[in-house]
């Protein structure tokens, strides 16, 4: 296949996950500069405010993926639940303050932003919580979001 086709299949296919992804209630925003979109799911309920204890993480599927949700007094936190050294649950680690370690190999977290302790610069994935009601839900942080 030549050049000029394979960008003609990848703009096709594009447009089509495009139309896919919006009917499955996912919203399209543009970045900062406008030139690239960014998909964003709408929240997911991943569970009551009663099935989350204080101080610990509680790990739940969130737009396909494994999400560590944790509550602290009157905030609510969520970070990927792999941990990116060997793929512990993060959930399951313990909790101290805003920090969460990996029962593994003790690998330190940040809840609020995904940070690794030991080296700021490799983080895992953070997501946006909300409580509305009793119930507790989840997305993924827009680009915007994150920084």
């Amino acid at each position: 296949m030549d050049q000029s086709c394979s960008v003609e299949w990848g703009r096709h296919f594009l447009a089509r996950h495009a139309k896919v992804c919006l009917r499955k209630g996912y919203l399209y925003n543009a970045n900062q500069h406008g030139k690239e979109n960014t998909i964003v799911s709408d929240f997911e309920i991943v569970g009551k405010i009663s099935d989350f204890e204080e101080g610990q993480g509680r790990a739940v599927p969130v737009d396909g993926r494994m999400v560590a949700v944790f509550r602290t007094a009157d905030e609510w936190f969520a970070i990927d639940d792999l941990c990116p050294h060997m793929g512990a649950s993060l959930a399951e680690g313990y909790v101290e303050g805003k920090m969460v370690t990996c029962p593994w190999h003790a690998w330190r977290f940040c809840i609020r932003d995904g940070t690794w302790e030991d080296n700021p610069k490799t983080r895992v994935d953070c997501f946006e919580v909300k409580v509305e009601g009793d119930d507790v839900l989840v997305r993924e942080k827009t680009t915007s979001e994150e920084a």
